[in-house]
């Protein structure tokens, strides 16, 4: 009998499966677990980044948010080194270009930080040959220090947009270009699984660090302007700050809204500001006073601050990401287990009635 010899071969363990063709993107996850993803040695000794690169799910995002990280630092440096005229932050700007370099950004991402850099340097350039009203110079170094400051800081505002819009509301894991052919399956793969709720807490919370960056870049370069130039700065660089601000408890809000208990927990530290980022979100919340705020807070304490705060937000965006995908993956492991179960079940029961039907066929073939 036909299903006899089949029942024979399953028991035996002879019977296998046909070889059927396999999905790209389940290859790339096979070859995604048999080997772990290549940590760069920049990011190494930051443990939360190497965890998450040595994670199935967690490799992508993890370069995307170490290449933004980067990215906004530089930014920060940029825009004062730029409105200072290089006067400021000049031991700064070589170690924040490397660092953005080693991070490997896109093709992409990395042209367009070429792109501001080009200009940045011709800014700092102008304002070193024009220390004066030297006629034969575009503008007067003093007076077009605001503009171009303003410029700078637009165009890495408009760039960092442009990362975050497409990457953390669809949990779109590779940082532009995929760095290899299995980006594309492991974010299809990881986005599919993660909670809804936790996808937006985590969005909301990328674009939390993105708005106190904003800040940062702002007033970095505010309080390095010289005196004679705060006059020229766009009014609209001002609306830039309020509106910075604002995104901030926008963001805060939803974060607290969209979180569960859990995650909650893991980034309250994120909302808790030492006292004298306190003090300073409190000043510029009560009058956006930023000639007063000069007469007490230099450029680069004002880096030192925030920096050290927008740190601590990179750390806990990461926790974040191991959590959601340490949950993710459990869900996968429980879902793939009762989807082996319900399938066997299943072939069985049909595999059964299809042999019934077909001996009861052969048999009366046999009587006839």
């Amino acid at each position: 009998c036909r299903r006899a010899a089949l029942a024979r071969a399953a028991a035996s363990g002879r019977l296998r499966p046909r070889p059927t063709s396999v999905p790209h993107c389940a290859m790339n996850r096979a070859r995604a677990q048999s080997a772990p993803l290549d940590v760069p040695p920049d990011l190494a000794p930051h443990r939360l980044v190497a965890d998450l690169l040595s994670m199935r799910l967690g490799g992508w995002e993890a370069r995307r948010t170490a290449v933004v990280h980067v990215v906004q630092r530089e930014r920060g440096v940029t825009c004062g080194w730029v409105a200072s005229g290089g006067a400021q932050f000049e031991d700064k700007i070589a170690a924040v270009r490397e660092a953005t370099d080693s991070a490997r950004p896109s093709p992409t991402v990395a042209e367009a930080v070429a792109r501001i850099r080009s200009e940045a340097d011709a800014a700092v350039a102008n304002a070193r040959s024009c220390g004066g009203e030297d006629a034969g110079c575009e503008l007067s170094g003093v007076a077009a220090l605001a503009p171009r400051f303003h410029s700078v800081f637009s165009d890495w505002n408009a760039l960092l947009q442009q990362a975050l819009a497409a990457a953390p509301d669809e949990v779109a894991l590779a940082t532009g270009e995929p760095a290899s052919p299995e980006a594309p399956c492991e974010a299809s793969a990881a986005a599919a699984s993660f909670d809804p709720r936790a996808v937006k807490a985590y969005a909301a919370f990328a674009h939390l660090k993105e708005a106190t960056g904003i800040e940062r870049a702002f007033l970095c370069g505010a309080l390095a302007l010289p005196e004679e130039a705060l006059p020229h700065l766009p009014s609209r660089a001002f609306a830039d700050l309020v509106i910075g601000l604002q995104q901030q408890r926008a963001f805060e809000e939803r974060v607290r809204q969209a979180a569960s208990p859990k995650l909650l927990e893991l980034i309250r530290a994120g909302f808790e500001l030492k006292p004298e980022l306190q003090r300073l979100q409190e000043r510029l919340r009560c009058d956006f006073d930023i000639a007063a705020l000069r007469a007490t807070l230099s450029a680069d304490r004002c880096w030192q601050i925030m920096t050290d705060h927008l740190d601590k937000l990179e750390q806990l965006q990461l926790l974040v990401y191991t959590e959601m995908s340490r949950v993710a993956a459990a869900g996968e492991r429980h879902g793939a287990a009762q989807e082996a179960v319900r399938r066997t079940i299943e072939a069985l029961s049909s595999g059964g009635g299809r042999g019934g039907g077909g001996g009861g066929g052969a048999g009366g073939g046999g009587e006839g």
